[in-house]
């Protein structure tokens, strides 16, 4: 599989799958051996009389013991309830199929209760839930495949519950009976899942989804991508986190996913994504939204050494009161106007949100390079350039309409319109170096902005219009159905 930083890993075991029915698996004390192509008619789970049934080796094997599982495909759903390992020959040639009636419905490998367990070197793939854990397991996944599953590839709930998954591949994952849903990894009401050295394909809903106060979930070397909308035309997210979760993910990539890369809303969400590229979000059916990072209803997410570009809508956006989105070190750009040619917007605040901009790159986008609508923050050390007309036309590097924002040693240059235009707002510029746009500098209508005497503006068509009236979107942009 492809992950980020790495290229192409394979997820066999060091050495390869070994040859053999047990391949390169050191056998130890405590085995005990499961073939489903064993054809004897003494099995007592040695390597040489392996059990052919799961049942009879989870009844068998002690706790702090393995199960150790050769090639085959095994048709029958497990439950594990005791600290083993569950080892299989490799991921390409061990298979479980099998399903078994959980706690929410047909489920192909499901762990619970107090338990610590160890899984590795197999591949689930059956008509339900992949891989459930819940009621305080601790589960240590590596090198495996879930893929053609439905509903969730790996579903882990309740608190206590833990996940820790390295080298795993989650894909095609399909939605349930209702046509809902389809998620690669779904996370909640308190459990925590730590993925790594990851790939979340083709999933339904969202590739990865966080819910509910005390959940979290670590995503390092991950990348998810095109996750598809389910039945209902909903979803269609890369991350989703909502409810007061909590994710933090880094060094990875989100690509080519509707509606949207990186979703955060609700009050006490906390998302915190740092050399991370997001990138090539894709328009609805009806050719809407598809922006890289939104945060909505109160969630903060902050965003640094990153690359948001190629999205559509918005590269960031921040909407509502209690919102907050800050952006360190961060280039956006590339946004692609809808199929309606409005939007395409860089970075887009309002309705009451708060954003931060700082030692940033906004270049090559449409409408406005840096939009505030009804909000406030702040943008310093930042680079605006090449902002480009929509629909709509305008082509601002940095517009703020009815809001309050500070600006502070940025550079605006080559925009279609103006490089910094203040409509109706309140706020500073100082320390700026604005040239090359039609209009340098616009300030218009109340309260105004405060214009301090260290900035540059030079070599634009007009450097400088003061009560003017340019025009300005009245309305702020609509919202995908959440």
């Amino acid at each position: 599989m492809a992950i980020p930083t790495q290229g192409c890993v394979s997820l066999d075991p060091p050495g390869g799958c070994g040859d053999g029915a047990w391949g390169n698996i050191e056998e130890l004390p405590g085995d005990v051996h499961l073939d489903v192509n064993y054809t004897g008619d003494d099995s007592d789970g040695t390597r040489e009389r392996p059990w052919t049934l799961y049942a009879y080796a989870s009844v068998e094997v002690q706790s702090g013991g393995r199960i150790v599982l050769a090639a085959g495909e095994y048709d029958e759903g497990m439950l594990v309830s005791k600290s083993i390992s569950l080892v299989g020959r490799c991921s390409s040639m061990v298979t479980l199929s099998g399903v078994r009636e959980g706690a929410g419905g047909p489920t192909v490998l499901e762990v619970k209760g107090d338990v610590e367990v160890v899984i590795s070197d197999l591949t689930v793939s059956g008509p339900g839930y992949g891989l459930v854990v819940r009621s305080g397991a601790k589960l240590s996944l590596s090198r495996a495949s879930l893929k053609d599953n439905h509903t969730a590839g790996i579903l882990a709930h309740d608190s206590g519950t833990s996940v820790t998954a390295s080298e795993v591949w989650i894909s095609d994952t399909k939605m349930n009976a209702e046509g809902l849903e389809g998620f690669g990894v779904a996370v909640g009401l308190g459990a925590s899942v730590s993925l790594s050295r990851s790939r979340v394909s083709e999933c339904h809903g969202s590739g990865i989804a966080a819910f509910n106060s005390g959940t979290s979930v670590t995503a390092s070397e991950v990348w998810v991508s095109g996750t598809k909308i389910d039945g209902e035309g909903k979803y269609g997210y890369g991350f989703q986190t909502s409810s007061g979760a909590s994710l933090s993910v880094s060094r990875s990539r989100v690509s080519e996913c509707p509606l949207a890369g990186l979703i955060a809303f609700d009050s006490g969400t906390i998302v915190t994504a740092s050399e991370v590229w997001v990138s090539g979000m894709k328009v609805d059916s009806e050719g809407k939204y598809g922006p890289g990072v939104v945060a909505l209803y109160g969630a903060s997410v902050s965003v640094s050494r990153s690359r948001v570009s190629d999205n559509h809508l918005a590269g960031l956006m921040a909407l509502n009161s209690g919102t907050s989105l800050t952006a360190t070190q961060v280039w956006v750009s590339g946004t692609k106007m809808d199929a309606e040619g409005l939007f395409g917007v860089g970075v887009a605040a309002g309705l009451g949100a708060s954003v931060s901009v700082s030692r940033s790159r906004v270049s090559d986008n449409h409408t406005v390079g840096l939009f505030f609508y009804e909000a406030e923050g702040s943008v310093s050390e930042s680079f605006l350039e090449g902002t480009k007309p929509s629909g709509v036309q305008l082509g601002d590097g940095l517009l703020a309409t009815g809001s309050v924002v500070n600006v502070q040693r940025v550079i605006s240059r080559d925009n279609a319109r103006a490089g910094v235009l203040f409509d109706r707002s309140d706020g500073e510029l100082s320390g700026s170096l604005i040239r090359q746009n039609v209009i340098g500098l616009a300030d218009q209508g109340l309260p105004g902005a405060t214009v301090a005497d260290d900035n540059v503006i030079e070599g634009n068509d007009q450097d400088r219009l003061d009560d003017g009236d340019l025009e300005v979107p009245d309305e702020a942009m609509s919202l995908p159905e959440l």
